[in-house]
């Protein structure tokens, strides 16, 4: 009864489980003082590709292994798919630039012959994302300087070292975002479209780990 298993979304106990202490900025704060950022990956049909291509997209991604000069992690997911956007727009363009009545009637079946054939084969979607770590200004604090801080703030006053750790949060951010360029501007020379995850996305990506639906 007392095990995790038990334990809703926005109980408390889920504090011990969840490794994050906030998102903001386009980042994810980690309680071991690390920042990470993630890299949304659209991959490349590589079996489509002719032999110059592929021969092309290998070297720059060799190119790209070769320079790495810093952890980072490839994430890997299989979700559920979810067409229902995509099928709306579709029918909304049909209404808007049909004026068959039978049109309506061939896109609502084909959308249901759709969702059958998902449902009946079981289709999954494989997401992909590049974490990137970096150690977060919060490392950097000495002791004596966390202990004058939260003696000022006990006292209400402002500690008076607040700026220097303003300076280098955004310093962390700044170095983390050129990271973050420099592997997206290597990666789109192997033919793959890798974009920067923003806050809002990081935040349904996290979500969706207890739903097994990715937006």
């Amino acid at each position: 009864k007392s095990s995790l298993r038990n334990v809703g979304y926005y109980d408390p106990k889920m504090d011990e489980f969840i490794p994050s202490t906030s998102i903001k900025d386009d980042a994810i704060f980690m309680k071991d003082g690390v920042v990470l950022a993630a890299i949304e990956v659209k991959p490349l049909d590589f079996s489509r590709l002719g032999t110059d291509e592929k021969e092309d997209a290998l070297y720059h991604y060799r190119a790209f292994l070769r320079s790495l000069d810093k952890p980072l992690q490839i994430y890997c997911r299989s979700a559920e798919v979810n067409l229902k956007p995509w099928l709306a727009n579709l029918k909304r363009l049909a209404s808007e630039n049909s004026k068959n009545p039978a049109s309506m009637e061939r896109i609502e079946h084909l959308s249901n012959w759709i969702q059958d054939e998902i449902t009946a084969s079981n289709t999954r979607d494989r997401v992909f994302h590049i974490v990137v770590a970096y150690r977060d200004y919060n490392a950097r604090i000495s002791f004596f300087d966390a202990v004058k801080e939260m003696l000022c703030m006990l006292a209400g006053k402002e500690p008076s070292h607040l700026n220097k750790r303003k300076i280098e949060y955004k310093k962390s951010l700044k170095e983390l975002s050129n990271i973050s360029e420099d592997i997206i501007e290597k990666l789109e020379k192997t033919g793959v479209s890798a974009k920067r995850m923003t806050s809002d996305k990081l935040l349904s990506l996290n979500a969706s780990i207890f739903t097994d639906l990715c937006e």
